[in-house]
């Protein structure tokens, strides 16, 4: 919600703020967005569902987020580059590895 940060969060909770980075997949100093996902806890290999097709202004950190998979799982699941981004329309596996 507004006015919250890592260090809020982090404190909130008990936890320390290197967790808050590792479990959501964010660079040092990133700036939390109102009404982002956090997670409190390490992220899944492999998401409930099999696939997702990505929709407008997605990205793969977004779509980790979603479905609580961790994004270099993700990346791999894909056969995609770290860093590299979907396109509108294209399926990215959640399961398993794309063949």
């Amino acid at each position: 919600k507004k006015g919250d940060n890592l260090s809020k969060l982090a404190k909130e909770f008990e936890m320390r703020e290197w967790q808050l980075y590792k479990y959501n997949d964010l660079a040092k100093g990133a700036i939390l967005q109102i009404g982002e996902i956090v997670y409190l806890q390490p992220k899944r290999n492999q998401a409930n569902k099999d696939y997702h097709i990505v929709r407008h202004g997605e990205d793969m950190r977004s779509i980790s987020q979603i479905y609580c998979i961790k994004l270099n799982k993700l990346y791999e699941n894909n056969l995609m580059t770290q860093g590299s981004q979907p396109k509108k329309g294209e399926k990215i596996y959640l399961r398993k590895r794309k063949i």
